[in-house]
């Protein structure tokens, strides 16, 4: 018989290691759960199978038996191991009752009585190793140490260690989609934009209003010639001035065409620069933008073929424990 992880690999499709989803220790716990999921399923469904999970210990230097899961049978030796009787269930407040043979609850060793109390199994009288008069539990019980290299968990049936791996199939395949889940959401474009360049000679800024004319602004020799007309009302002087500021709007114009061209001359290889570094970076956004669409296209096929995968298991386990005419679904 093929080991739990041999037999999840070939249900799920998934290679497991220590650093897959999931991972060979994640699957151990899937196994561990699943074992307590297919008994407690098993046994509502077909009651009678109860027998077949059970594991039978004796109180040993103990006087008692730890629980673990549903009882079958609480026996007491009574002065022998080959003599067992069986026990009863008695309320764990009418313990010291039991223990006097005045009341009427009394429990002698020929009619024993057992009773739970803080996870343990005590019976009255009370249990004792020496003379043969250790309490014997037969229990329901769970191999919590099931791992991914086992076969079959302990005391538990082969036909059902099947079931153990589909469960275990199931939640490494939700697993492995919830990975497929988060590397969808985290997409995102490494690529770095270039710096803006940084010259040595900028490009200069020029407002007419502040171009400096002699000794001062167009504005204010604007304002002197508005002044000749209306409070002088010197229009040749007017007219000079006007001259004059269209003069200077002149050289100024020519000035900021010839630094214009100087800037171009000056800083074009690095402008050649920078153009080159936008392509560059173009060009690598594009490789992110197709390299992450196809991982989309690729890991979608994938998350769709796990889903169809965790249906056909689910389908599959939850029939194994439908009563046959009962009429019940998953």
């Amino acid at each position: 018989m093929a080991t739990f992880e041999v037999q999840v690999e070939a249900l799920t499709g998934i290679a497991i290691d220590g650093s897959s989803d999931p991972t060979l220790t994640e699957l151990s716990v899937f196994l561990q759960d699943g074992v307590k999921d297919v008994i407690h399923r098993m046994i509502e469904a077909r009651p009678e199978e109860l027998a077949r999970f059970c594991s039978t210990t004796d109180s040993g230097s103990n006087a008692f038996v730890a629980k673990v899961g549903k009882i079958l049978s609480v026996t007491r030796e009574h002065d022998s191991t080959s003599i067992l009787r069986k026990c009863s269930q008695i309320d764990p407040g009418d313990r010291y009752d039991a223990t006097d043979v005045d009341s009427l609850n009394y429990r002698s060793k020929t009619n024993p009585g057992f009773y739970e109390l803080n996870g343990k199994i005590h019976t009255v009288p009370v249990a004792a190793e020496s003379g043969d008069n250790n309490v014997v539990v037969t229990q329901l019980f769970y191999d919590t140490g099931v791992a991914y290299g086992d076969e079959v968990p302990d005391n538990f049936p082969e036909s059902y260690a099947y079931l153990v791996a589909i469960y275990a199939a199931m939640k490494s395949l939700s697993a492995k989609m919830g990975a497929i889940r988060n590397s969808l959401s985290s997409f995102s474009i490494t690529a770095v934009p270039p710096d803006m360049p940084t010259t040595g000679t900028g490009l200069p800024a020029y407002e007419a209003s502040s171009t400096s004319v002699g000794s001062g602004t167009i504005d204010d020799e604007i304002a002197k010639m508005l002044s000749y007309i209306e409070t002088d009302e010197d229009i040749e002087l007017a007219n000079a001035k006007g001259t004059e500021v269209t003069l200077r709007l002149k050289r100024a114009l020519e000035k900021f065409n010839a630094d214009i061209q100087e800037y171009t001359v000056e800083n074009q290889g690095e402008i050649a620069h920078y153009g080159a570094e936008i392509s560059a970076y173009s060009a690598d956004v594009n490789a992110q933008v197709q390299e992450q669409a196809q991982k989309i296209a690729t890991e979608t096929a994938r998350y769709q073929w796990l889903q169809e995968r965790y249906t056909a298991c689910t389908q599959e386990y939850f029939s194994a424990f439908v009563i046959p005419g009962s009429g019940e679904g998953t």
